[in-house]
C-alpha cells in the first residue's frame, strides 16, 4: 500500500498532489520514425561518413585512392590524410572537383571544404 501511494504521488513541500496520467498518443508510422532519426545531425553524419568511406575508390579515382585517404567529416569539412605532400598538392589543386564528386555521391551540398592532416 506505500509503495503504490508512493507511485502515484509526487512529494510536495506542502504535502502531496496528483501526477498527472499521460496521455496517449496517435501511433505513427514506422518510415516517419526513421526519417526523423536518420535526419538528426549526429546519425545522419555517421552515415554520411560512411557512405564516403565506402565509395572513396569510385570519387576519387584508382590512381588518387593509393594516395589519399578519407579520414572523416568535421561539419561540412571533409578531412583526408595525403601520403605526401605532392599528393597533398595535387588534391589541394583538385579541390573543387572532389568536393563535388563526394556531395554528388552523397546527392546533397553537404561538403564545402577539404582540410588535410
Amino acid at each position: 500500500m506505500a509503495n503504490e501511494k508512493r507511485n502515484c504521488y509526487l512529494w510536495k513541500m506542502d504535502g502531496y498532489r496528483r501526477r498527472r496520467k499521460a496521455k496517449a498518443e496517435v501511433p505513427t508510422d514506422v518510415s516517419v520514425l526513421l526519417q526523423g532519426v536518420l535526419g538528426q545531425s549526429l546519425l545522419g553524419e555517421g552515415m554520411d561518413a560512411y557512405r564516403l568511406a565506402e565509395g572513396w575508390a569510385t570519387i576519387v579515382g584508382a590512381r588518387m585512392v593509393q594516395y589519399l585517404q578519407f579520414v572523416e567529416i568535421q561539419g561540412d569539412m571533409l578531412v583526408l590524410r595525403a601520403a605526401s605532400a605532392p599528393w597533398k598538392s595535387e588534391a589541394n589543386l583538385q579541390k573543387k572537383a572532389i568536393i563535388g564528386a563526394c556531395n554528388a555521391h552523397l546527392g546533397k551540398a553537404r561538403l564545402r571544404d577539404i582540410r588535410f592532416v
